[in-house]
């Protein structure tokens, strides 16, 4: 459904939704396979422990796939997925996931920015047919992670979700043709502030965003091996059983090919959100997984964002 209404002062609007919780972490952008075989995959995101590594690409005889991007964690990211030689070329290593600005039990007022995700590295052709493929982007590390349950405070600086990394081109003969050649994935970005025992009591006027997502690598066009995909952005906030109050700034990361990325990201229980000016303050949308959202507006504002995940 899609609110773009002005709630009154002094007036709640709740939505009851009933779909099941959604995935919050993401991934290293998956290696560029070739028309006979296929990339590594991207390392999945941890957010308490390193981040998984990328997968190394393989031979796909004949040709050399990319290797995975790393998964975004806490301290460090995973390592990228090696890329391969073989007698037609060298594929991509996949990038290096970013590590997290911070994690802990309680509520930062400010944060260090997630690191940026590394790029894939391209392919390098050598001999024969291109069939060489690119290294995927590795993930970008969220702005914060906090794992303390019901945790309360003001965020008045800024926590930034890292940019996820670009996919590595595939390989291109003397004559620029990249062939059967595909290039790596891009890493997806950073969520800007993530709640992992809900409850939280929070309120904004800072700003808090997410990472925008890598882009995808440049691939050849001949044969059947599947393209390409740009990383997604990470949303804003992430968590359940949430009381938000925001006069200032929630917004998604953009994706790799110019998605917008979700700005509050309900996963579950009772939430509670509220805006002290005139306008939200949110750049994308509001993602309900399960459970309750209630507008509770002591002034009159207007809201114009799109909300998903079911309601009534």
């Amino acid at each position: 459904m899609r609110l773009a209404a002005r709630l009154r002062a002094d007036t709640a609007l709740a939505l009851l939704c009933s779909v099941l919780a959604g995935p919050v972490l993401a991934n290293g952008g998956a290696g560029g396979g070739t028309a006979f075989g296929v990339g590594g995959n991207g390392g999945v995101d941890n957010l308490t422990g390193a981040g998984d590594p990328g997968i190394a690409g393989s031979n796909t005889t004949p040709g050399a796939s990319g290797g995975g991007g790393g998964g975004a964690g806490a301290g460090t990211g995973g390592a990228g997925g090696a890329g391969i030689t073989t007698l037609d070329g060298t594929s991509g290593r996949g990038g290096d996931g970013g590590a997290h600005g911070y994690v802990g039990a309680t509520l930062p007022a400010t944060a260090t920015p997630g690191q940026a995700g590394g790029d894939g590295g391209n392919g390098a052709y050598n001999n024969g047919a291109p069939i060489v493929g690119g290294g995927g982007g590795g993930a970008g590390g969220y702005g914060a992670v906090v794992t303390g349950p019901g945790p309360s405070g003001t965020v008045s600086g800024s926590i930034t979700g890292g940019k996820g990394g670009d996919g590595g081109s595939a390989g291109a003969n003397v004559g620029g043709s990249m062939g059967f050649g595909r290039g790596g994935s891009g890493g997806s970005g950073g969520s800007g502030l993530v709640l992992t025992a809900g409850g939280a009591t929070l309120t904004v006027t800072g700003t808090i965003r997410g990472g925008d997502g890598g882009a995808a690598g440049a691939s050849g066009t001949a044969g059947g091996a599947a393209a390409p995909t740009a990383g997604a952005g990470g949303a804003g906030i992430v968590g359940a059983n949430l009381t938000i109050t925001n006069s200032g700034t929630i917004a998604g990361g953009v994706s790799g090919s110019g998605t917008q990325a979700a700005a509050i990201h309900f996963t579950g229980g009772a939430n509670t959100l509220s805006f002290s000016n005139a306008t939200s303050g949110l750049t994308g949308g509001i993602v309900v997984d399960s459970g309750t959202l209630t507008f509770n507006q002591p002034t009159a504002v207007t809201v114009g964002n799109v909300i998903s995940g079911g309601g009534g």
